[in-house]
């Protein structure tokens, strides 16, 4: 048995991965996306980390991708292991959502009937012609591929969202969603596609629970319909690990964002939570899929 942590650099997460794996006697090599090579020699593909070719790896634990290049190498990497039999970490849930952005969570999650805020893709980079929104202001707008809390904006004004808009960057890589404000949500944890626990989270200064000052509360026996909405997102995009954010909104709990690279750092040291994340984790991965 060896397993393939993929990561960036080792992160709180990836650290008590590889403890838990050395603690099992279990062999582990960590490699950065960086490190893979693909190619194809007399019509056969090969695929190396480093100098082993992925074959040599049972199980593999990709983390967390920094650009679009490392979200097409992951989604190669679970068609491969899919079709050689090599376990990979939330493997099935990259085959059911290749595109893995905001944009493409609010089709699936809203085509399957989970109750998501109203939300606006702008498409169009016309920005002078924003189509009228169906709740006022203010909105919030999210680039499609933000993470962690970054690149989400709180506009008070369709002059306010035309200037920024004009000014951005990435003009066609948003959207608009309704604004709910409440200043707090639940992050639901997910292992093997059930809840296994959670955490409250309060913004102190600002709109954004994962930014600025903030509040932390353990939520590990969370109701019954959190639990509920959970087990459901989580059954529906095969989730091995991550996390759900869910808000409150008019009385309704509503998915936020779901989040496959979700750290534990903060769950595991502020919050009092009794779960061991990497122990369940490993055992999720020793399982049979």
């Amino acid at each position: 048995m060896k397993f393939l942590i993929l990561a960036k650099r080792k992160f709180y997460s990836v650290r008590q991965l590889m403890a838990e794996l050395s603690k099992r006697k279990i062999s582990v090599d960590f490699y950065t996306y960086k490190d893979i090579t693909i190619s194809v020699n007399s019509g056969k593909l090969s695929i190396l980390v480093g100098d082993k070719n992925i074959k040599h790896y049972t199980h593999i634990l990709p983390r967390k991708h920094s650009n679009k290049i490392e979200l097409n190498i992951r989604y190669i990497l679970a068609k491969y292991c899919n079709k050689h039999g090599i376990r990979m970490l939330n493997k099935d849930v990259l085959l059911a959502m290749p595109h893995y952005t905001k944009l493409y969570q609010m089709y699936l999650l809203s085509e399957n009937g989970i109750p998501y805020l109203d939300t606006l893709y702008l498409s169009s980079g016309q920005y002078n012609k924003i189509p009228k929104l169906p709740y006022t202001y203010p909105v919030v707008l999210k680039k499609i591929e933000g993470h962690a809390g970054n690149e989400v904006w709180l506009i008070h004004n369709e002059k306010e969202l035309k200037t920024f808009l004009y000014n951005l960057k990435y003009k066609r890589e948003c959207i608009l969603q309704r604004f709910a404000p409440v200043n707090e949500d639940v992050r639901l944890m997910i292992v093997g596609q059930r809840v296994i626990g959670a955490w409250h989270r309060k913004s102190l200064d600002e709109f954004k629970t994962t930014a600025g000052e903030r509040e932390y509360k353990n939520y590990d026996n969370p109701p019954i319909e959190l639990k509920t909405l959970g087990n459901k997102v989580g059954k529906l995009l095969a989730v091995d690990y991550g996390a759900f954010d869910v808000m409150y909104y008019k009385g309704k709990p509503h998915i936020l964002e779901t989040n496959l690279d979700a750290s534990f750092k903060a769950y595991e040291t502020k919050v009092g939570t009794q779960n061991d994340m990497a122990k369940l984790i490993i055992d999720q991965m020793l399982k049979s899929r």
